[in-house]
C-alpha cells in the first residue's frame, strides 16, 4: 500500500488485497520464519493493508510481544482483535517513527509507490534496534509480459500496447517498476549485514482468482491512462477484459524479497 496522500490506486478493498495476499503470503511467512521472528519480539508492519501478515505476526510474537501495523487507511485493520496489536494511521513519508524500537520491520509493495523511497528506508533503519531485522518486498517488471506461445496473437498485441501505456502513466506518477531488483543494493548501501534475497513470479491465466487481482488493479487506473491520452477508453476496456479470458495468460511481476540485519554500531 502506498503511504502517499494521493495513492494511485485509491481506497483499498479487501477483495483486491486478498488476491495479493493469496499470491504473496506463503513466501513472506517463509522469509519471516528464516529471520527467526519469535515470542516477545516488537514488530512494525508498514502499509499493512488487509492485515494477513499482521495477524501472523501477532500470533507469532505472542502476549509478550507487540505488533504495530500502520497504513494511511486503517479501515481493514481495525477489525483485527489482538491484545498485542496497535493499529496506527500513519504516513511513512511524513510522520515520525520511534528510534531503535523494533526487532523487525516489514514493508511489502509500498516503496515502489514512493518517490521518497530512499529516505523511507533510512527512517525504517533508524527505527530498528541494533541487530534488528528488515524484510523489504517489492515488484520488478523484469518478468512481466503476455505469454506468447499460448495466448492468441491479437491478445498479446493488445496487452503489450496498453500495458506500455499504463507503465508510462504510472512512471509519470512516481511509481518504480524495477525497484525489486535494486533492493539488495539498497540494503548494502545502508550497511546491513547477513543480507539475503529471493524472487518469485508465476503464470497467470485469465478467468482465475490470480487474474482478478490484476483486473481490479488495472481497472482502477483507466481514468489516469485515458486522461493522459495514452489509450482510448474502448481499447483500455478490451485490455482489462483480457483478465477474464481463459485463452489469455501472462507472466506476473517478479516479487523480490530482501532481508538483512542492522549492525550493532
Amino acid at each position: 500500500m502506498s503511504q502517499s496522500n494521493q495513492y494511485i490506486l485509491g481506497k483499498e478493498t479487501k477483495k483486491r488485497l486478498s488476491g495479493l495476499e493469496n499470491s504473496l503470503d506463503t513466501a513472506t511467512i517463509t522469509y519471516l520464519s528464516k529471520i527467526g521472528v519469535a515470542e516477545g519480539w516488537t514488530c512494525l508492519e508498514v502499509g499493512a493493508g488487509g492485515g494477513s501478515i499482521t495477524e501472523w505476526l501477532c500470533q507469532c510474537v505472542g502476549p509478550t510481544g507487540h505488533v504495530v501495523a500502520t497504513d494511511i487507511g486503517t479501515h481493514l485493520l481495525e477489525v483485527l482483535d489482538y491484545e498485542n496489536l496497535e493499529v496506527r494511521q500513519h504516513n511513512i513519508v511524513a510522520d515520525d517513527l520511534e528510534v531503535e524500537k523494533f526487532d523487525l520491520v516489514h514493508i511489502r509493495y509500498v516503496l515502489g509507490h514512493l518517490p521518497e523511497r530512499e529516505l523511507v528506508l533510512e527512517k525504517l533503519t533508524k527505527a530498528l534496534k541494533p541487530n534488528g531485522w528488515i524484510l523489504v518486498e517489492d515488484g520488478d517488471n523484469m518478468t512481466h509480459q503476455a505469454e506468447q506461445k499460448v495466448s492468441p496473437p491479437h491478445t498479446v498485441e493488445l496487452y503489450t500496447k496498453v500495458f506500455g501505456a499504463l507503465k508510462q502513466a504510472m512512471e509519470a506518477s512516481g511509481l518504480a517498476f524495477n525497484l525489486g531488483g535494486n533492493l539488495y543494493g539498497h540494503l548494502v548501501n545502508l550497511g546491513y549485514k547477513n543480507i539475503n534475497t529471493m524472487g518469485a513470479f508465476e503464470l497467470v491465466r485469465g478467468g482465475t482468482k490470480a487474474s482478478e487481482f490484476y483486473k481490479m488493479s488495472t481497472g482502477k487506473l483507466k481514468d489516469l491512462v485515458v486522461g493522459m491520452k495514452l489509450s482510448t477508453s474502448e481499447e483500455y476496456d478490451s485490455f482489462v477484459a483480457l483478465f477474464d479470458n481463459p485463452d489469455f495468460a501472462l507472466w506476473s511481476y517478479a516479487t523480490m524479497s530482501a532481508w538483512g540485519q542492522k549492525p550493532e554500531n
